[in-house]
């Protein structure tokens, strides 16, 4: 039940955060345009080893995507202070 309502609550967060920058889209037309994109990530691992390996491929771009953004916000502040 637990996994359930966590994958409940992450999907209707994507929506939510979807509606917000897609502001002319409903919550059905986004939500049947992410079912099928999270069905085939769901079914990609196969045993345990490919989920392994898929969740360290995760967490090794989560985290450069991070570095990535964190670096991008603060050039972009550096650049707004000098101007």
């Amino acid at each position: 039940m637990a996994i359930f309502n966590t994958t409940t609550m992450a999907l209707d967060i994507t929506v939510f955060a979807l509606n917000s920058i897609f502001t002319k889209t409903t919550k059905i037309k986004v939500i049947l345009f992410i079912s099928p994109i999270i069905y085939m990530i769901s079914m990609y691992p196969q045993d345990l080893t490919e989920v392994s390996s898929f969740g360290t491929f995760v967490s090794y771009s989560t985290t450069f995507y991070t570095i990535f953004v964190t670096l991008l916000l603060f050039v972009i502040a550096k650049i707004r202070r000098l101007k």
